[in-house]
């Protein structure tokens, strides 16, 4: 006798659940992509970000990820076309505030080339400093496709922070 097929869906769903992002405290404060690219945030964050690594990372995740979920399903059609419609949408918005639009096309155009395999959508890019210089927080919701599935949830939620003039990465940090 033979052991039953798993499904890659059903083992994606497992991990999400265990993972902890599928069901955020109610108190939370829910954000996440927005079917409208115009609703995207793109402002300047009043906060510096720490200068020690550790305190940073904590900074992200205290500021940027325990206040920005809101699982949602999205289809894995034109996707690429989805990114770069949101990310149009914040870049314009970042020129409209006053910040670096052309730093933030760069940090949109680098997330991008290194999000294979996963699907990721920008939904608020925050312009701020560390050590004076300026700085970009990008926060995405993300998720993983099953091979066969029309669509992906976007159950997680990421931070990244870069530079603005060299793009140098200044910390990583996501809700697994």
């Amino acid at each position: 006798m033979t052991a039953p097929a798993h499904s890659p869906f059903l083992a994606l769903v497992g991990a999400v659940l265990l993972c902890g992002c599928a069901s955020p405290p109610p108190e939370v404060q829910l954000a996440g992509p927005p079917r409208d690219p115009d609703k995207v945030i793109v402002e300047a964050f009043p906060s510096a970000l720490p200068v020690e690594e550790h305190a940073r990372r904590g900074f992200l995740v205290e500021q940027f990820i325990a206040k920005g979920r809101n699982p949602s399903t999205e289809s894995v059609a034109s996707w690429e076309a989805k990114q770069e419609l949101v990310s149009r949408a914040m870049v314009r918005k970042a020129s409209e505030a006053g910040l670096d639009p052309t730093s933030l096309l760069k940090v949109f155009r680098r997330l991008a080339a290194e999000s294979s395999g996963y699907y990721s959508l920008p939904f608020a890019a925050y312009s701020t400093t560390l050590n004076g210089e300026r700085a970009w927080v990008i926060v995405r919701a993300w998720g993983v496709g099953v091979a066969g599935h029309q669509t992906v949830g976007l159950w997680h939620v990421e931070a990244d922070a870069f530079t603005q003039k060299g793009l140098e990465p200044l910390g990583h940090v996501t809700c697994e």
